[in-house]
């Protein structure tokens, strides 16, 4: 995630001042709304703004309590903010609408686009780490090579020659195509194709400031054996900071709960 900690996505423009406060991350829907979040566009509630993610030009804008609050007023399934200090500049609510709504951050119509929608996920319980807490030792065979360069490769050229949004559209169709026979998530297979990964990409890459190409390629990496876990971008305030890590309900893949625990879910797919 961006280079305030470590990301290929822009860096966050915080719009308007920091204020801290008590948020609840439940969504708002009135009678009055007249603006909608687009398809491309994520959003989640932290303790000192709202953080909206533009997937589509990979980029994060951040908004203050006290004017996020406000604009709950008008737009569909925004984060409510309940307890925020009003804001210094009294800026009309209709005319920040209608700045999100020129960067494209806003519509008037809602969509019906097919780009992936964030899951609802926690990270503030109890988290168990695949790969460190759970270990395997299953030997590693040439076709588990062939596959991790192959998901190496396809996810460097996803990134390379393409949005952010095609990235995480293309992992949500590899989702999608499993139809509606799901299967329980094996966390015995999990661990022995986790600690392969792990003991393959310290020959390849360093997963060190690079999480989001981590994240990514452990995904296709599983996908190709018929594990589908949950790839996950957060975000956290003062200062601002974004990761991407892969996880299953309790469990995290190839990362330990120190390192996702402070960030907020703002996509899940």
């Amino acid at each position: 995630m961006p280079n305030a900690t470590e990301s290929d996505v822009a860096a966050v423009d915080l719009v308007r001042s920091s204020i801290s406060a008590e948020t609840d991350i439940g969504r708002s829907t009135t009678s009055k709304s007249r603006y909608f979040i687009p398809p491309h566009v994520h959003a989640c509630a932290t303790p000192d703004s709202v953080i909206l993610l533009d997937v589509r030009h990979d980029r994060y804008v951040g908004i203050s309590l006290s004017e996020a609050s406000r604009l709950a007023e008008l737009v569909s399934d925004w984060p409510r903010c309940p307890t925020a200090t009003p804001p210094c500049d009294h800026t009309p609510v209709d005319e920040l609408a209608a700045t999100l709504q020129h960067e494209g951050l806003l519509v008037t119509n809602p969509s019906s686009d097919s780009c992936p929608r964030a899951l609802s996920l926690t990270t503030t319980r109890s988290l168990t780490s695949i790969g460190y807490d759970l270990q395997g030792h299953a030997t590693i065979q040439a076709l588990d090579v062939l596959r991790f360069l192959s998901a190496c490769i396809a996810t460097k050229m996803a990134l390379k020659h393409g949005t952010l949004e095609a990235a995480l559209m293309r992992v949500q169709k590899r989702k999608s195509a499993r139809g509606r026979c799901e299967t329980s998530f094996d966390v015995s297979l999990a661990t022995q194709l986790v600690c392969k990964f792990m003991r393959l990409r310290v020959y390849a890459y360093s997963a060190k400031d690079a999480c989001l190409f981590h994240a990514l390629c452990l995904m296709d990496f599983l996908a190709k054996y018929g594990v589908f876990p949950t790839f996950v971008i957060g975000v956290k305030t003062s200062p601002f900071a974004a990761h991407s890590w892969v996880q299953h309900d309790g469990y995290v893949l190839d990362a330990t709960p120190e390192e996702v625990c402070f960030y907020t879910p703002i996509f899940a797919v």
